[in-house]
């Protein structure tokens, strides 16, 4: 009996033990000493002097891996998969580049991924997580952020970003310097040229928007219907220039925004809005979170900062295109009592882009007045949400980030931004 559990004892060490040995096959080219514990490198694989693999990793036969890469513990290299090459551009010159690999990647077999030159900040980056499947490519300068998702034969040009969580599908194609944003979803066999807004299905040759990926939502994101629902009113809002936002949040007042031709206008009305609502939640029920209800007098002062993007742009506006016209806050202050018919009858003569932004401005003043004066008037408002708040917060966190995402990229970069229906003109670098 003793000699048993001794011997049980022993196996059980070997195997820990075998846990942690590298191994190398006797026909592998090893050219680094830059090798953690349990780490597996298949035959006829090449591992340039440059190379750092951490504990765990596994490379499959025949895989290459060249430059300066370092892949993170655990990560799995399929067959014939080639990483670190230089970069596949004309303007790489022979400087420093780097491929950074991170933990528990999951990489499949005959993939490429090349490492970034001196315009992308030199290095391309896989973060933890990231599935990419057979057959699939990842240019220069490309940084995929965690848990993405890369189909097999899946081509990503370069200076590409892609969100956490994204999902690209099978044969798929993204043009050069596009932004994917986070939980996204493209699907198979389509050709994306245009930047991707969170949350978002596209699909097609030059894809265009599908819908918001519900699935993410309620299962990753744990969001209720009733939060989806409205979630996708205000998608529907950003993403059409004919749609209006109409939102009775909470029953007392009702929420107006009108449509607006610009897709930079309806993003900054979208992001002044979600500024409105509160950013911390006082407690939960179940999986929403509920904000506090503001009980103080001066409410209207602690929504005035949010107004002051508005209000400054279209002080600008107005105060550029009527040179000889005083414009105060006072006179913007008096625009919710206007109707725009007197509006446009007066010496304002605005062009229909600052309409737009005057309509948003009196609008937004009106439902928040409404607010203020049901507030003071003493009526019972709904019990899980306050005065201040217009949309609840992981609503308003997800508008948030939709917006800016659209002004960030809209304002930097030639490439247009995925909608509904094709852009009349994608002018690219």
């Amino acid at each position: 009996l003793i000699q048993t559990r001794i011997l049980s004892i022993s196996r059980l060490l070997s195997t820990r033990a075998a846990a942690f040995e590298t191994r190398v096959d006797r026909s592998a080219v090893i050219e680094s000493d830059r090798i953690g514990r349990g780490v597996f490198i298949g035959p006829k694989c090449y591992v340039g002097p440059d190379v750092t693999l951490h504990d765990g990793v596994r490379l499959g036969a025949q895989v290459v891996v060249a430059g300066r890469t370092s892949i993170g513990a655990g990560s799995r290299i399929g067959t014939k998969s080639c990483l670190g090459h230089r970069p596949q551009d004309r303007k790489w010159a022979g400087e420093e580049s780097e491929l950074r690999i991170g933990n528990g990647c999951d990489i499949g077999a005959e993939v490429t991924v090349h490492p970034g030159t001196k315009d992308g900040g030199g290095v391309t980056i896989l973060s933890e997580g990231v599935v990419l499947k057979d057959r699939s490519h990842v240019a220069h300068d490309c940084i995929l952020n965690p848990n993405v998702f890369v189909g097999t034969e899946c081509l990503l040009a370069g200076h590409v970003e892609v969100g956490s969580g994204a999902w690209l599908g099978p044969n798929t194609a993204v043009h050069q310097k596009v932004h994917i944003g986070p939980h996204a979803r493209l699907l198979r066999h389509s050709a994306l040229d245009a930047h991707l807004l969170p949350y978002s299905v596209a699909s097609g040759n030059r894809a265009t928007l599908q819908g918001l990926h519900v699935d993410a939502l309620r299962y990753e994101l744990a969001f209720p219907p009733e939060y989806v629902a409205l979630l996708t009113q205000v998608w529907a809002y950003l993403v059409n220039p004919n749609k209006a936002l109409r939102i009775p949040h909470p029953p007392s007042m009702l929420l107006s925004l009108p449509p607006c031709p610009s897709l930079q206008d309806r993003a900054q009305h979208l992001l002044t809005l979600t500024r409105t609502t509160n950013t911390a939640p006082a407690g939960s029920v179940g999986n929403k979170h509920v904000a506090a209800t503001d009980t103080s007098p001066s409410r209207t002062s602690s929504v005035a900062p949010a107004l002051q993007p508005i209000m400054g742009r279209t002080l600008t506006t107005v105060a550029t295109e009527n040179q000889n016209l005083p414009v105060t806050s006072a006179t913007l202050a008096r625009l919710s009592t206007l109707s725009m018919s007197t509006l446009r009858m007066s010496t304002l003569r605005t062009p229909p882009s600052t309409m737009a932004t005057l309509t948003m401005h009196a609008s937004l003043t009106s439902s928040l007045e409404g607010a203020e004066n049901t507030t003071s008037a003493g009526t019972k408002t709904s019990e899980n949400a306050g005065g201040t708040v217009l949309l609840p917060v992981e609503v308003a966190r997800l508008a948030a980030e939709m917006a800016e995402f659209v002004l960030r990229n809209s304002s930097s970069s030639r490439i247009p931004v995925c909608l509904p229906f094709p852009s009349p003109a994608h002018v690219h670098p």
